[in-house]
């Protein structure tokens, strides 16, 4: 099935605002997924090695990336410069206040750039299962 703003929207309704996450954008994301002859492109995540589940990783990869332009977005609006690379937020100290994470807990080694979101790391957290035939416990 072609990944649409409106399924993708269904399934993942916290990207519903079409003013921060334009059909443009999620048609892109979406194109760059399962490819887009419009585009040029092969799709980024191989159907046939995720099987019934490559709807999902579609989906997954769209929302990683609409996830982490964001705040590009909100930046690009207050007339900065988007774009900066930034890590996850581990501590942070607000007046006598303060608050940190474990990041390690969270995040999957050598995951890199798809660790920057909830979405990549559930994606490639079923990209590593995908293909691998059956399991023995």
């Amino acid at each position: 099935m072609a990944i649409t703003p409106a399924i993708l929207r269904k399934r993942f309704p916290e990207f519903a605002d079409p003013g921060v996450y334009t059909d443009d954008v999620i048609g892109f994301w979406a194109g760059i997924a399962q490819g887009d002859p419009t585009l040029g492109n092969t799709p980024a995540l191989d159907p046939t090695r995720w099987g019934g589940n490559a709807d999902l990783g579609a989906m997954l990869f769209v929302c990683h990336h609409l996830a982490i332009s964001a705040p590009d977005q909100v930046v690009a609006l207050a007339g900065g410069n988007p774009g900066q690379v930034q890590g996850i937020l581990t501590a942070k100290a607000v007046d006598k206040v303060s608050a940190s994470y474990d990041a390690a807990s969270v995040t999957m080694e050598d995951a890199a750039f798809w660790n920057m979101s909830k979405y990549g790391i559930r994606l490639l957290t079923l990209a590593r299962y995908a293909g691998a035939g059956g399991i023995q416990l």
